[in-house]
């Protein structure tokens, strides 16, 4: 009866061994890697609003509190990144730096995800400010001034610190006599 539990015992230790081979030979397969998520979130001036770009992998998906504005599909280069001072005072708008190999563009928003006027969901700043002033480039977008004015800092070779606002709704630039840091 011994011999038998012997035999029985190290029949058993062979099954067990050959399952655990088994399970070694599925786990030594890799999975694919998952592309980890980056947030970026700016609150509102209030408290009451979030915006938030969500990266996963090539997409972005903009976002103002559980309202999907748009999703974009990324260059491999490219940034959406939401700046510091994002927000208009009043919520209405806000804005967002995109970067793509080291130049940056910067877009307005409406926080409602509404088209603006012309169409579009976003509006870039930079190719209107170009066409208005093809001798300066534009460096930066600091934040908002009123509700509707974003400020915008830019050069040239002769003037290497020169403001504007933006006026949103009639999608002008007005010189400012000075400099917004």
């Amino acid at each position: 009866m011994i011999g038998v539990l012997v035999g029985w015992g190290m029949e058993r230790k062979q099954k067990v061994q050959d399952k655990q081979e088994d399970t070694l030979e599925i786990m030594a397969v890799e999975p694919l890697p998952t592309p980890t998520a980056r947030v970026m979130e700016q609150v509102s001036p209030d408290g009451r609003m979030m915006v938030s770009v969500n990266i996963k992998g090539e997409q972005a998906g903009i976002w103002v509190g559980d309202l999907m504005l748009m999703t974009k599909r990324l260059e491999p280069e490219e940034e959406l990144l939401v700046p510091f001072n994002a927000w208009s005072p009043d919520n209405k708008y806000f804005f967002l730096e995109r970067k793509i190999a080291g130049e940056s563009e910067f877009w307005v928003m409406k926080a409602t995800g509404e088209p603006f006027v012309e169409g579009g969901i976003y509006r870039v700043i930079a190719e209107p400010f170009t066409l208005a002033y093809p001798e300066l480039t534009l460096v930066s977008v600091t934040g908002w001034a009123s509700p509707t004015l974003l400020i915008i800092n830019a050069k040239s070779e002769n003037e290497p610190k020169i403001s504007f606002w933006y006026e949103v709704p009639s999608k002008q630039f007005i010189r400012l006599s000075s400099y917004f840091y």
